[in-house]
């Protein structure tokens, strides 16, 4: 009795996912004219490195679908927070509804689809890699952020997701670190408003940050000369 009564006090088993995603944006620049095209591309192995586990899992069977949130930001955006994961909360930026038309978006390889605040997209399996490519032609002047995240931590929440290892574990999903051109994606442009992540001291706190520094890609586009 006293072995089943133990058991049955057991804290069962969990999995956490906390995975790299890397995104490619070319010509890599701050500045653009109307009528410009840029390409967004993403080329990564399904076999990914989960931080939360200190492992490696192959996400070829499972999948992974990303969201794009867009802002368009103004002088009146100064001093304001950036909030990946509740965006227009507590006087922190809020992604416009209207700038998807601002853009004209060609994909190529992956799905693509608009919501409410931008785009979901989903990778295509390419042998043993995720592949995902489109053009972004600029149609419209003004001063713009491409902010990447994965749908489970921004549109669903810290939240149980399908069973990705064979096991009787619990599995949550609780976010990706995006890293758009190694890093060198013109977050001077966002310095420049004084635009803050949202401050947090746990582990989620480090994703943002990282994501607001290195997974965003802000970008002026000017009149055609």
């Amino acid at each position: 009795l006293m072995l089943l009564f133990a058991y049955a006090c057991e804290t069962p088993c969990s999995h956490v996912y906390y995975f790299d995603q890397y995104m490619s944006i070319y010509p890599q620049k701050d500045t653009f004219m109307v009528g410009d095209t840029f390409y967004m591309e993403m080329d990564m192995n399904t076999l990914m490195y989960n931080k939360g586990d200190d492992d490696y899992v192959d996400l070829i069977d499972h999948g992974i679908t990303d969201v794009m949130y867009i802002y368009q930001l103004s002088s009146a955006d100064s001093n304001k927070r950036f909030d990946e994961s509740i965006p227009g909360s507590d006087k922190s930026l809020i992604p416009s509804k209207s700038a998807y038309d601002k853009f004209s978006f060609d994909c190529s390889i992956g799905e693509w689809s608009k919501i409410s605040y931008g785009a979901s997209f989903i990778p295509e399996v390419q042998g043993d890699k995720f592949k995902f490519k489109i053009a972004v032609c600029l149609l419209d002047t003004g001063l713009f952020l491409f902010h990447f995240a994965d749908i489970y931590a921004v549109t669903l929440g810290h939240t149980k997701v399908e069973i990705i290892m064979e096991d009787d574990c619990n599995e949550s999903w609780y976010g990706s670190w995006f890293t758009v051109n190694d890093g060198k994606c013109n977050h001077h442009l966002l310095e420049s408003l004084n635009i803050m992540g949202a401050v947090s001291s746990d582990y989620h706190g480090e994703i943002r940050r990282h994501n607001l520094k290195k997974g965003n890609w802000p970008f002026v586009v000017v009149p055609k000369i």
